[in-house]
Parts: C-alpha cells; structure tokens; sequence
C-alpha cells in the first residue's frame, strides 16, 4: 500500500455519526439496529418523504456497518471519506478535482488527529447499542489477530541481517541491518514459516520485515510488513496490515518512545521497577537527570524511522525517542502522553503533504509546554531512506 493511501484506510475505520454531527448533521429517527440523521449532504434533503409515514431522517447508518451510510431519498451511499466529499465538493470523493480530493485529505486527517482511537473509545468509536442491539450481536468479518497470534508471529522472527539479499537491501538505503538487529526493533519473517492466515499473504508478497505498530500507550498492537528485498514490478504493495487489524492510532515507536508513551512523564519519574524489558534504559533518576530535556523526533514512513532510530542509537546516552507515523496514525492521544518540556521534533516530508501533516501534529500540542521546531531533510538523507 502506498504511503499516501493509509489515511484512506485510516478513514475506513471511523464511525460516520460523530463525523455528522460535526458538520452540522443531526440525528432524526432511532431503531433498535440503526439510527437516521438529517440533512443527507447530497440531495440536501431533511426528512424522508417516500415510503415513510413518521418521515424520518433520509440518512440510514446501521449499528453494525457504522462506517457506511445510504440515503434513502435519493440512493447515494458512502463512507466518512465521501460524507467530507460531498461537504467539500458536493460529489463522490472519486469524482472530485485534485485541489478538492487535498482539501478532503487535509480535513480528514484533522479529525483523525483529534478522534481517540478506537481501543479506548470516544469520538471515533460507534455509540452505545440499545439492550435490543446488544442481544443481536454482530461480530465482525475479519476479526482483528489476538495479542498471542501476533506475539507468536513476532516470535519466529529471525535477524534481519541473517539474509544477504535482505542485509543489502536495506545497506542499500542508508540502513546498517546488524545494528538495526542489535537494537531489536525490526524482524523478518522466515521465508518458510508457517503462518496465520492474515499473515499469509504478507510472505507471499514478500513483505516479510516486520516492525511492531504500539498504541498510545506503548503497548504493541499489530505488526507492519514491509518489502524487504525489490520488487519485480513497479506497483508492487510496499507495506500490508494484518486482516482485521486497526490502523488509526497505531505507530511505530523505538523502546525509549514506548516508554514514554508508557509513563507520559519526565524519564528522570519513571518507576525503575516497572522498567520495560525490551528498553536498554533502566528508568533511575541517576540515568537521566531531570534537568536533562527529552527529545522526541515524529518522522513519517518505516524508512525514515528506521533511519532516525538507527542515529539515535550511535549517539549518546541522551538519545531522542523516535516515533514513526504515516497519514492518519498521528492522534491527539499520542501529544498528551508526551510530558511537558519535551524538545519535539517533527520530521515529515519536504513536499506539502509533508507540511500539512507537521501543522496538524503541531496543532495537537497547542496549549502545552513543549518545544515544537520542524525538521527539513537535505537531499542526501531523502535518497538514503527513500
């Protein structure tokens, strides 16, 4: 999957009904199994006039597809990606112009940056059901991999180094794969491992380095594949998701970065007891002084992360966190575990996308006691992680 398109799949996952009422759209009509808003954002209609005595609100959205909506009125349908569209443009997000598609891509991403994600509820997750809902359940199609499955998977994991194609693979782009082995953030897949089925597709692509995707809070949630060696055809996917697994909110973060999510406070207050095994710090005042400021670097793409864990990793002890996010995995929940006083560094791309996304992640940290400075690459660091 492209880069530029995760934000689309980001946007899948949103429910539509916090998205309505955000623009202006209200509720008007409730059933055990759905609910019905107004007005419908493409024929502008307010109430349903065909085959509806109580004329409720046109705009179905079903408590188990809350992604989806239809207006009955007039037979359009789509997603929290159209539902911006039709805002904006007034048609389907497919059939807009470019300067129209970059406004919905920029409002997206802003509510994706102030939508909690969906593992501790709130804006972006569906409303209560109803008792008539609950005793109907709906499980989903492709239920996301369970904390085993994936610990499992991530368990076959050989050093990345330990395959010459790999190693210069990644030599290639700047990478050292034995220091990146050292520091344990990076894996791959073994090429005839058996694997779950929302893994299997992933080998067989030959997206088998894996990288660990953490919530807000540090805690591992889901893996990245990514292309390890190059591809036969210039269209070939770069990246995959396991099946079923969220996107919004998740991102990449190197032990330091875990740990901080984790305690959401100066490394100098860290409990050393409850010291994360996998980070090589141990969390005691006499390690990192607190006058000593913490630095924290937001970079986008796995490379460019990578990159900057594998730098911080040669310096000091003082090392920066590094988190690595692409479009749509940056939320407000991850500014507020960030402890006051932190220097932040954002490095995302040079071009627009790239400066858009740096304003909407300054944006989260308004109103806090941070140091906010926007890194621009020179163009020999863009070709090494590119």
């Amino acid at each position: 999957m492209r880069r530029s398109a995760l934000w689309l799949e980001a946007m899948r996952d949103v429910d539509v009904r916090p998205l309505m009422q955000a623009h202006g759209m209200r509720e008007l009509g409730r059933r055990a199994s759905s609910v019905r808003m107004t007005p419908c954002p493409a024929c502008r209609a307010e109430r349903l006039t065909k085959r509806a005595a109580d004329r409720p609100g046109p705009l179905l959205v079903n408590n188990d597809r809350p992604g989806r909506w239809k207006c009955l009125q007039c037979e359009a349908v789509g997603d929290a990606i159209d539902l911006l569209a039709y805002h904006v443009g007034g048609r389907r997000f497919r059939d807009l112009d470019r300067d129209a598609k970059a406004e919905v891509r920029a409002r997206a991403l802003d509510w994706l940056s102030r939508s909690p994600s969906p593992v501790e509820g709130g804006a972006g997750t569906p409303a209560p059901a109803t008792d008539a809902a609950r005793s109907q359940p709906n499980k989903p199609k492709r239920p996301p991999p369970t904390a085993d499955e994936l610990g499992a998977v991530w368990g076959r994991a050989q050093r990345p180094d330990s395959e010459p194609a790999v190693a210069e693979y990644l030599r290639r782009r700047g990478l050292d794969p034995v220091r990146l082995s050292d520091l344990g953030i990076v894996g791959l897949l073994p090429a005839d491992a058996r694997v779950p089925r929302w893994a299997y597709a992933a080998r067989q692509e030959g997206l088998r380095l894996m990288l660990k995707r953490c919530d807000h809070r540090g805690d591992g949630r889901t893996i990245l594949f990514r292309r390890c060696v190059p591809a036969a055809s210039g269209d070939a996917k770069k990246t995959r998701m396991p099946l079923g697994a969220p996107c919004r909110g998740m991102t990449l973060q190197c032990p330091l970065a875990r740990q901080v999510m984790k305690h959401g406070v100066h490394p100098s207050q860290w409990p050393t007891a409850s010291a994360d095994p996998e980070c090589p710090f141990g969390g005691a005042t006499p390690w990192w002084p607190a006058e000593r400021t913490l630095e924290l670097v937001i970079t986008e793409g796995e490379m460019d992360f990578l990159a900057w864990v594998q730098r911080a990793g040669d310096a000091d002890e003082y090392a920066p966190a590094v988190v690595g996010i692409v479009s749509g995995w940056w939320t407000a929940e991850h500014s507020q575990r960030i402890p006051d006083g932190t220097r932040v560094l954002i490095a995302t791309d040079n071009d627009q996308a790239g400066d858009d996304y740096a304003a909407l992640i300054a944006r989260t940290f308004a109103g806090r006691s941070v140091s906010l400075r926007r890194y621009r690459y020179d163009a020999g660091e863009r070709r090494a992680a590119a």
